[in-house]
């Protein structure tokens, strides 16, 4: 699978939140969305950048197999605060590996890929670029 290695500025992101005990757990991440999708989340959302969707993985307690934050939503400026019942995460200043999935059903497929490979990963912030035009998601994976 190839990839382009990039230098991230980083940001901030407002979204419904999940903590996950152990990784990998598709169909809780799978409810997360519905449920943004659901209560029309996004437009709850204060200060959005841009109109697209991030899917974040975070406050990781070891690798992939652990437990992690993950968080549905947008990326804000970083003066606004998380509207009740939402939570505000950073995604570090950085180097990240970025791979695409074609189309969001081929996410799952492209995650099963990273984690086969040998980056060296630092488990601080993973994310996904979901653009509303219709682009490839982008995922970027946080490595050393």
């Amino acid at each position: 699978m190839s990839y382009k290695t990039v230098q991230h500025d980083g940001f901030e992101v407002i979204g419904l939140g999940l903590a996950l005990e152990s990784g990998n757990q598709p169909e809780k991440i799978g409810q997360l969305w519905q449920q943004f999708f659901q209560n029309e989340v996004v437009g709850k959302i204060p200060g959005k950048v841009n109109e697209n969707l991030i899917g974040l993985y975070t406050d990781y307690e070891g690798d992939q197999t652990a437990g992690m934050m993950v968080v549905v939503g947008a990326a804000v400026m970083d003066t606004e605060l998380a509207p009740e019942g939402m939570v505000k995460k950073s995604i570090p200043v950085g180097n990240y590996a970025v791979f695409t999935a074609e189309k969001a059903e081929d996410v799952g497929k492209v995650w099963h890929e990273i984690w086969n490979t040998d980056l060296k990963r630092t488990f601080v912030a993973d994310f996904e670029v979901y653009k509303m035009d219709g682009s490839p998601i982008e995922i970027y994976i946080g490595i050393e």
